[in-house]
């Protein structure tokens, strides 16, 4: 008999690479049209493996401290899901109005 674990524990790692890249996409359009401070570094577009070599990092390095964050306090996670996601809309929405 298969677990669960089996079967979606590489359902987990797809969504989580699929975020990361997509996190690292926004950070690198935003630095791109110079919207964050900072934005000389990962804006810079790698051709031959066609990713934004500097933005795919602070999108893996950011999550990560957080969540060692909620590690720390018992009621962190409580605290940064609702942040996180008012940041994912907040986000979303800056770029809808500049393309308004």
């Amino acid at each position: 008999m298969v677990s669960t674990y089996t079967l979606f524990h590489p359902l987990r790692d797809a969504c989580t690479v699929s975020l990361q890249a997509a996190a690292g996409r926004l950070i690198y359009s935003y630095a791109r049209d110079e919207m964050v401070i900072g934005h000389r570094l990962p804006r810079k577009f790698s051709p031959t493996r066609a990713v934004p070599e500097y933005a795919l990092p602070v999108a893996a390095v950011v999550p990560a401290l957080i969540a060692v964050g909620s590690l720390i306090s018992t009621d962190a996670l409580t605290k940064i899901v609702p942040f996180a996601i008012l940041g994912i809309y907040a986000a979303f929405q800056m770029v809808v109005q500049v393309a308004l």
